[in-house]
């Protein structure tokens, strides 16, 4: 949801991150290019993953973090809104419009094996008491196995090595996810 409309203190200028807080808010550009320090060589090559020589005069940093206004040009940037309001309204709704396209596309979030086993341990440990899936009951099992393929979007594969089932009881309740075993 657009965080304005819910707290009007939520502004482009609240986020930690990026060059949001640059936008419009010219005292904060100036405050921080005079209070930002240069970094050591050692620290930029760290930092740009190089061994050559990097000029850093141009860049400015707070707390070992290059500051955005060190690479972005926040004058451009600021030239595609009106304001700030505009600016945020825009950064949210776009992130909704994102979100509503990718629901009607029926994309879906797939964990990985790590994600999946601690999403399914504080599941089983949320509703079962049982601190690993392995530990469940043959019943609580296959009622496991029915919650990770419909709403964790787990593959076979998944399920077998996560919950110990025999996978020809896994490919009896998931037949057309087969081709993943």
């Amino acid at each position: 949801r657009n965080g304005y409309v819910v707290n009007s203190k939520c502004t482009p200028y609240s986020y930690p991150w990026g060059a949001g807080i640059f936008y419009f808010n010219p005292l904060l550009k100036g405050a921080l290019q005079q209070l930002g320090k240069k970094a050591t060589l050692t620290h930029a090559r760290r930092l740009f993953k190089t061994r050559e020589e990097i000029d850093t005069d141009n860049f400015v940093f707070c707390q070992d973090t290059a500051l955005a206004s060190s690479y972005c040009n926040i004058e451009k940037g600021e030239m595609f809104f009106r304001d700030a309001h505009h600016y945020f309204n825009m950064l949210s709704k776009s992130w909704e419009a994102y979100s509503a396209i990718s629901l009607k596309l029926g994309d879906t979030i797939f964990l990985t094996y790590e994600e999946m086993y601690s999403a399914i341990s504080a599941y089983t440990l949320k509703q079962y008491n049982q601190s690993r899936p392995t530990n469940l009951s043959p019943k609580e099992k296959l009622e496991m196995a029915k919650v990770m393929h419909n709403e964790y979007h787990a593959t076979n594969r998944q399920i077998k090595s996560i919950l110990k089932l025999d996978i020809s009881v896994i490919q009896e309740l998931f037949p057309k996810a087969q081709d993943d075993i």
